[in-house]
């Protein structure tokens, strides 16, 4: 009986759907904890009680931020007025 279960227990850990399913929730998680590290407004944070942690430079990426934001609302601009022209 119990070669039974652990062959049980073994079809199902290596069954193609399981591993499939198990790296594509991992992957997700990594990713959100990726998004939510690189979101924050904080100049220094941690996750996984320290084994991660990053050191930023909030204000140069402010900077960064707002410049792109002026130049993408001048090319908005610019393709507002030549939409209007035409």
């Amino acid at each position: 009986m119990r070669n039974s279960k652990n062959e049980t227990v073994h079809k199902v850990l290596m069954n193609t759907y399981f591993i499939l399913s198990l790296v594509t929730i991992l992957a997700g998680i990594m990713i959100l904890a990726m998004k939510v590290c690189f979101a924050s407004k904080c100049e220094e944070f941690s996750i996984c009680f320290g084994l991660v942690s990053v050191k930023r430079n909030v204000v140069i990426e402010e900077k960064e931020f707002h410049s792109t934001l002026k130049e993408n609302i001048q090319e908005l601009t610019q393709m507002r007025s030549e939409i209007d022209r035409g």
